[in-house]
C-alpha cells in the first residue's frame, strides 16, 4: 500500500552536498584616495595583501593550465586564497563576475578588473561529484540490487521457457 510507496520514494532520493562561496573583492584600497588611518588603514592593508596573493595564485594557475609546470601555487599565503583553493583550479565549478564602471574617473580600476578577469578565465577547474561515503555505498548497493533483479528476471524467464518446453513434450 501507501507505506511501500513512501518507502520507495525515500530510498530513491539522492543526497548531494556542495559548497557555495560568494566573495566580494571590492577592489584595491588606496590610502591616499580613502584617507584611511588606524584600524581602517590596517584592514585595507590586509585587503590589498589578499588581493595581491589572489593575483599571484591566479597567475600561477593560468600558467599551469597553459603548460604542464611544477610551479607551486601559493594558496597558503592568504586566508582568502586558502578559502578559495577548491574554487581556484580545484574540484568546484566557479563563476566570476567582474563589475566595471563606465565612469571616466574609474577607468584605471575598470581596466585592472578586466585584466584580472581575463587572467582568471585561463584557470581550468576539474569539477568532481563527491559523494558522502554512506551515499556512495547506497549507490553501489542500488546498482547491485538492479543487477540481481535483472538476473532473477532472466532466470525466471528461462525457467518458464523450460517448463513450457517440457509440458509440450
Amino acid at each position: 500500500g501507501r507505506g511501500g510507496d513512501k518507502e520507495r520514494l525515500v530510498s530513491t532520493a539522492h543526497v548531494r552536498h556542495g559548497r557555495l562561496c560568494f566573495i566580494d573583492l571590492a577592489g584595491s584600497e588606496r590610502q591616499k584616495d580613502t584617507g584611511a588611518s588606524g584600524a581602517v588603514l590596517a584592514e585595507s592593508g590586509q585587503i590589498n595583501k589578499s588581493l595581491f596573493t589572489l593575483g599571484k595564485v591566479i597567475a600561477a594557475l593560468s600558467k599551469k593550465s597553459k603548460r604542464a609546470t611544477s610551479e607551486v601555487v601559493p594558496y597558503r599565503d592568504s586566508t582568502l586564497t586558502k578559502l578559495l583553493s577548491s574554487s581556484l583550479g580545484g574540484s568546484c565549478k566557479t563563476l566570476m563576475i567582474a563589475c566595471c564602471s563606465s565612469s571616466n574617473t574609474h577607468v584605471s580600476e575598470t581596466l585592472r578588473s578586466l585584466e584580472f578577469a581575463s587572467r582568471t578565465k585561463n584557470v581550468r577547474n576539474k569539477p568532481v561529484l563527491v559523494l558522502d561515503p554512506k551515499e556512495a555505498l547506497i549507490q553501489e548497493l542500488r546498482g547491485e540490487i538492479a543487477k540481481l533483479r535483472k538476473a532473477n528476471k532472466d532466470l525466471h524467464s528461462n525457467l518458464e521457457g523450460i517448463r513450457e518446453s517440457t509440458v509440450g513434450e
